[in-house]
């Protein structure tokens, strides 16, 4: 079978071959399939057979005997192609929620927490553009969406409440943006959060310059050398045009209800702004 995967403007025709493969795919992009166009060349060509998934394209071909692995095979491979295919943008290793009338970047490195404090605040009624790329205009800050299957290294101890809409690949759990509060359109950026692990273990918000702001998004940038000056002046302009905020994370809840009454005040700021979509001016529970 085939299936095409549309983002920002690009069609990436896939050739599948193999019932898991395609189950994987279709559950992964759920939000972002069309109908192939037989215009579009097929860009990736993928198989299952003997235990062993096969991505092929024109970088080569990567084997991996894991649904897990596989995915992040594949979704390396789609995100390389999209910044070549879109340099305009500054690609962030970011989640991206939406509040009020504007979208929320939560900036760290992997293993830090993003995708987990991303389902939280999405459950305290964000909306869902991403849990781990952002793709940036850096002249007038719109975000764009990457809506692919919000990942987690596990369902945490203790949630076992968590939706039953879950796929499981290996080490990995995957929920489909279809069961999210997904937000489909770009929207401009409002807030950049820097995460950060705390030792003290009780969440706290600090506001910063957008000098600062830059220093920390930079690393966390992943096509800097498509921009001036190795990235620096777009994540300046990136910067500038929002606010930002350094987050020490305590506990999930604690720091997604922190975080909730802090985007809860800026909703009520904008409202003026509001498009139809949230924020509460909630305190926590899970919607």
């Amino acid at each position: 079978m085939e299936l095409a995967i549309q983002l920002l403007g690009q069609t990436f025709r896939v050739a599948v071959g193999g019932a898991d493969a395609e189950a994987i795919l279709q559950m992964n992009y759920a939000q972002v399939q069309h109908a192939p166009l037989s215009s579009s060349p097929v860009r990736y060509r993928v198989e299952h057979r003997a235990g062993q998934f096969l991505l092929h394209s024109d970088e080569g071909t990567s084997t991996s005997t894991d649904a897990g692995e596989f995915l992040y095979l594949f979704e390396h491979r789609l995100v390389l192609d999209l910044q070549k295919a879109r340099p305009d943008l500054l690609f962030v290793h970011a989640a991206v929620l939406f509040a009020g009338a504007r979208s929320v970047l939560l900036v760290a490195p992997s293993g830090t927490g993003k995708s987990t404090l991303a389902l939280a605040l999405v459950e305290r009624g964000c909306a869902y553009l991403s849990d781990e790329l952002a793709p940036v205009e850096p002249g007038d800050g719109l975000v764009h969406p990457y809506p692919h299957a919000l990942c987690l290294k596990g369902v945490p101890a203790g949630r076992a409440d968590y939706p039953p809409q879950g796929f499981v690949t290996g080490a990995t759990w995957h929920l489909p943006a279809e069961h999210l509060r997904c937000r489909l359109s770009p929207a401009p950026l409002g807030t950049l959060m820097f995460l950060e692990r705390s030792d003290s273990h009780r969440a706290t918000l600090t506001e910063i310059s957008a000098a600062e702001a830059t220093a920390r998004l930079l690393p966390q940038v992943l096509n800097s050398l498509a921009h001036g000056s190795f990235g620096i002046d777009a994540a300046l302009a990136v910067a500038k045009c929002c606010r930002a905020l350094v987050v020490r994370m305590g506990g999930v809840d604690e720091t997604a209800d922190l975080v909730a009454e802090f985007l809860g005040a800026v909703v009520q700021e904008q409202s003026g702004e509001q498009d139809g979509d949230l924020l509460p001016g909630t305190s926590g529970g899970r919607g």
